[in-house]
């Protein structure tokens, strides 16, 4: 499953509704990050995992996922995309409904 967040309105609402999911979450990215130029400025891919206690549950949350930022010529990132395991996904979503 891929989660987009554009603009910085974009990135608190992901961000929100993880942390209401996972309150304590953790992301650690890799160290290895991947850069290329694209037609509308750069992309930078890295692995990640994301770890946590899920509201309402005594059951660890860990998952491996992939991200990409887009950014203009200036900079600027104007995407976030987050590629994790449905199985993961799910288990985000079910904590949200807690």
């Amino acid at each position: 499953m891929r989660l987009i967040g554009c603009g910085p309105a974009g990135y608190r609402l992901l961000v929100a509704a993880l942390r209401y999911a996972i309150p304590d979450a953790t992301v650690a990215i890799e160290e290895h990050l991947t850069e290329r130029q694209t037609e509308n400025g750069f992309a930078l891919t890295a692995r990640a995992s994301l770890s946590g206690l899920p509201r309402d549950s005594a059951m660890p949350f860990g998952s491996e996922c992939g991200l990409v930022l887009h950014g203009d010529p200036t900079g600027h990132i104007r995407e976030i995309a987050v590629t994790m395991d449905d199985a993961a996904v799910g288990q985000i979503k079910a904590a949200r409904a807690r």
